[in-house]
């Protein structure tokens, strides 16, 4: 187990489709009913729309918050407010307050389904199929007449 989230799972090839289906089904409400005490819910949100998330200037303003964040220099990050961050990423500040950080606020919760398919979608253009353990040797057979 990695952690109260995650599981590995073995799966027997040889067994039908649709009994490994059921079983990583049963296998996951177990392990979800198990662990419910004490795992936090997903929050339910629907995917982005690129083009509303490019016009709040989400990426631009992570940055600047990273920036802002990570610099040693406490009189500026004391007096970088909402209205400098508008006028940095040249959007209103109204559209800031409404729009940018609540996109913000979702693409940085690892709970949200935003952060989660993010995360998946990363993790899944690095997976290869599955290799052989080993290589079967080829049986040489008498030719059939």
């Amino acid at each position: 187990m990695l952690s109260s989230s995650e599981a590995f799972l073995t799966v027997d090839l040889r067994c039908p489709r649709a009994l490994i289906l059921k079983q990583v089904a049963e296998l996951v409400d177990t392990l979800q009913r198990d662990r419910a005490a004490w795992l936090p819910v997903a929050k339910q949100t629907k995917l982005p729309a690129f083009a509303a998330w490019h016009r709040s200037r989400v990426m631009p303003y992570l940055d600047l918050r990273q920036w802002l964040d990570t610099n040693e220099n406490s009189e500026l990050r004391e007096s970088f407010k909402d209205a400098a961050f508008a006028d940095a990423l040249g959007i209103d500040p109204k559209q800031l307050a409404d729009t940018t950080k609540k996109h913000a606020e979702e693409l940085t919760d690892p709970l949200s389904w935003t952060f989660m398919h993010l995360a998946e979608t990363a993790v899944r253009c690095f997976r290869e199929p599955a290799r052989r353990l080993r290589n079967a040797r080829k049986v040489e057979r008498p030719p059939t007449k």
